[in-house]
């Protein structure tokens, strides 16, 4: 009798996962874990949230700013309002921030097919590339040090006395 090979439902391997905290998320199998794969589909259903609202709020007052930046900027304010971040919020962030590097992907394959158009106009994205690179320094300097003084401002004194 031949040996087929397709797995059948007894041929497949158990074998234990060893979990990093920052890819958790990403090695999860069914029935493992599953209220912290909720909690991540609950802070990923949040971020898409915040993206339709701005999507809904540049079409309804006809915005020139990207839904998307619309919604990050309401997600921001919301973040200041409550103060902290949602576990689930936080999850999904950190599980997105992982791979960030395959978002780059598509940004590196436009700039590949259009290399002429980038190259016969190289001083304005050089020009704007670095304005852009020193603002967001700039800003992200700023937001960090107002978050700083915010945190320490809670935080109770100690006595060690």
């Amino acid at each position: 009798m031949a040996k087929s090979f397709v797995p059948s439902q007894y041929d497949v391997k158990i074998t234990p996962i060893k979990r990093n905290h920052n890819q958790a998320w990403l090695k999860m199998r069914p029935g493992q874990n599953e209220r912290s794969r909720m909690t991540w589909l609950y802070g990923l259903t949040g971020l898409l949230v915040f993206q339709l609202l701005g999507e809904m709020a540049v079409r309804l007052l006809h915005l020139p700013v990207p839904g998307p930046v619309v919604g990050m900027l309401l997600l921001l304010g919301w973040l200041f309002w409550r103060g902290d971040t949602p576990p689930a919020l936080d999850q999904a962030a950190k599980g997105l921030l992982n791979h960030l590097s395959l978002l780059f992907v598509p940004a590196g394959v436009g700039a590949m097919i259009y290399l002429d158009a980038l190259m016969a106009n190289v001083w304005a994205v050089v020009l704007s590339l670095t304005l852009g690179t020193v603002l967001t320094l700039m800003v992200t300097a700023w937001v960090s040090q107002k978050t700083q003084r915010r945190s320490t401002m809670r935080q109770p004194e100690r006595s060690d006395g």
